[in-house]
């Protein structure tokens, strides 16, 4: 054998073993997060569910958008994601009855089954571990063969086998199509148990858990195309599939039309905020980075709730996936009946929410923080609402340690809103002044 083949076979070898060794140690992918330029996804996210309040099905659509575009949504006709099949697996044939009495709309059950039947595994590796392998082969004196590892082994990609290469940006036309900015002015109605953006047939509900994981990921460009019902995918009640979905995506960074890349800017008030109702309040305290603070008290209410307190601050490098993506909505058993009766959590099945029930919770194996889980959401919620500040694809979250106590969807959405008229105010000629977004402490 001469030394080419044998430096091949022994490439080979190596890949093998690495490859055994990542079945048997699997490691975590690096969660995204925002970077000093404007970024927007590699590929594009698709997710399907139920809405929680009008158990519909629908589907949404994440693609690239170019740097200055922001984060917008626009529907889409059926069909054009995803093809909305008829009962192929026989579930309603199984189980109507059923579904009806769990108050599920069996064609919504049916097409989030069989999109779940018709998904297939694919395991590859990221391009981290590639170049981890490569390293690995240089060490061992295959410093010349470094082409071929890449050339024998499949990089995270599409389901065709194609390399996670950037997918073309569609660009964005405002004139022959309905586009809803992700953004304060989108929010004409009161929020009640949800943040909904725009009215009518063109109005999307339940965008905080999506919104959240963008912002908190550093996704500042998305075009966000969605179908179906007028709600997001609940998916299980956190932002968990939305950060592993920008996970598996990859990231890149967001440049103009013009090819030109823009730092990523934020707001940065100088004085302290505060919006009070009763004892509930949200205040922001003036920095140079961003901290957010939540608590709730369910004391007497929820005993198992309680009064709960969780902070998350990106700057210590604290991951947002596993401090407050993770955590699932939550309600009180006692609540959901008037819920149903005025129309709403439709969708709410088992496995999309945590239902306290007195000093308990009903579905206990379900919590995935037994003393915070309730903040952590809070948290979760909160970085979706306040994403809504964002502009021309800078940050939404301000510089400041923002502090939240007691509070819903509504007082989130007016407290952005002073924090915007004042950081407004705070600039001779009313435009908002911006400073360099990062999350690193700078003293």
């Amino acid at each position: 054998m001469g030394r080419t083949a044998r430096r091949r076979t022994c490439l080979a070898s190596a890949a093998s073993t690495a490859k055994s060794k990542k079945r048997s140690t699997k490691k975590a992918k690096e969660v995204p997060a925002p970077g000093l330029y404007q970024q927007t996804v590699k590929r594009s996210i698709t997710r399907q569910g139920v809405g929680l309040h009008s158990g519909t099905s629908a589907v949404v659509r994440v693609r690239p958008a170019p740097a200055g575009q922001g984060r917008y949504f626009v529907r889409v006709p059926a069909g054009t994601i995803v093809d909305w099949p008829e009962d192929p697996y026989g579930f309603l044939d199984r189980g109507e009855d059923v579904l009806e009495e769990m108050g599920v709309e069996p064609e919504a059950f049916v097409q989030d089954m069989a999109l779940e039947m018709d998904k297939v595994a694919h395991q590859k590796m990221t391009r981290e571990e590639v170049e981890q392998m490569v390293r690995e082969a240089e060490a061992n004196g295959f410093a010349d063969d470094v082409e071929d590892m890449y050339e024998q082994w499949e990089v995270e990609g599409d389901e065709d086998g194609e390399e996670n290469e950037s997918e073309s940006i569609v660009p964005i036309d405002e004139e022959s199509e309905p586009v809803l900015r992700a953004n304060l002015d989108a929010v004409v109605e009161k929020p009640r148990l949800a943040t909904t953006l725009g009215t009518g047939l063109g109005a999307l509900s339940t965008v905080e858990h999506l919104l959240s994981a963008l912002e908190a990921c550093g996704v500042d460009n998305a075009r966000i195309e969605f179908e179906g019902g007028p709600e997001v995918p609940l998916l299980d009640g956190s932002a968990k599939f939305w950060v592993k979905a920008i996970e598996e995506a990859g990231m890149q960074v967001a440049k103009t039309n013009q090819g030109k890349m823009v730092r990523r800017l934020t707001l940065q008030p100088d004085q302290y905020l505060c919006l009070k109702e009763g004892d509930a309040f949200i205040a922001l305290y003036p920095d140079t980075t961003t901290r957010i603070t939540c608590g709730v008290d369910f004391v007497a209410k929820a005993p198992v709730i309680g009064n709960q307190w969780h902070s998350w601050a990106p700057a210590q490098g604290l991951s947002y996936l596993e401090e407050v993506g993770l955590a699932r909505t939550f309600c009180c058993k006692d609540d959901i009946q008037p819920m149903l009766d005025a129309g709403l959590i439709r969708g709410g099945m088992e496995g999309t929410a945590l239902v306290a029930d007195g000093d308990r919770w009903y579905n206990e194996h379900e919590v995935r923080y037994p003393s915070s889980e309730a903040a952590r959401h809070k948290i979760l919620d909160l970085i979706g609402d306040l994403s809504l500040l964002a502009e021309g694809g800078h940050a939404g979250l301000p510089h400041g340690h923002i502090v939240a106590f007691k509070t819903g969807h509504d007082m989130h959405i007016r407290f952005a809103r002073m924090l915007r008229e004042y950081c407004q105010g705070q600039s001779a000629t009313g435009e908002l002044e911006m400073v360099p977004a990062d999350y690193k402490r700078k003293d």
